[in-house]
């Protein structure tokens, strides 16, 4: 069995996870925002699910546990709740981009 990995990453180590997995189904990225932010711009093939939601946990329970994920919000605080809640969940591959979306280019 392949081991756990869940860990903060830099926004130049997420740009590079994300190139690395451009055509990797198993890939996921999620966008743990709000609707009015991902409108407003989002990282290309990322999937909202609003963390503020009420639903979120079980949103995030209907995922595969054995793809890879990488989750972003804004400075990074949402989702590194998002990744800790996926630890417990018992996800196999989650990565936090540190610093959020507004770090990332």
């Amino acid at each position: 069995m392949s081991e756990k990995i869940i860990k903060d990453i830099t926004p130049e180590e997420a740009h590079e996870l994300i190139l690395e997995n451009k055509d990797n189904a198993d890939f996921v990225i999620i966008d743990v925002r709000t609707k009015m932010e991902y409108d407003m711009g989002h990282i290309d093939n990322a999937s909202l699910i609003d963390i503020y939601r009420d639903d979120f946990k079980e949103e995030m329970d209907k995922l595969d546990r054995n793809k890879e994920y990488l989750v972003y919000c804004r400075t990074g605080a949402r989702s590194a709740a998002a990744l800790g809640m996926m630890d417990e969940m018992d996800f196999k591959k989650a990565y936090n981009m540190l610093y959020g979306i507004i770090s990332y280019s």
